[in-house]
């Protein structure tokens, strides 16, 4: 067992409720149409533009999002099947 458990299961957690967050804004839903920033994101699923822009960062570094050279956010191979009508998919 490694000397500190919690240094390999924490990044973990907050990857899966990043996740979570991302998905119950349904944010793979609204980028089905095409890359938007986090203040439309924010607009269309009433959440807070500055934190759901740290989201989107976060997520993207685990690259569950992609991001556009003007800023943008798009989804990417991981998010697509966490969309509601992707025929495979794993939002539930």
């Amino acid at each position: 067992m490694p000397p500190k458990p919690l240094e390999y299961i924490f990044p973990g957690i907050i990857a899966a409720q990043a996740i979570h967050a991302a998905v119950e804004f349904r944010i793979p839903d609204l980028l089905a149409s095409g890359p938007k920033s986090a203040a439309e994101l924010a607009l269309a699923c009433g959440a807070h533009a500055p934190t759901l822009e740290r989201l989107l960062r976060a997520l993207t570094s685990i690259e569950m999002f992609r991001r556009t050279l003007d800023g943008r956010y798009c989804n990417s191979p991981f998010t697509e099947i966490l969309r509601r009508d992707h025929p495979q998919t794993l939002w539930a």
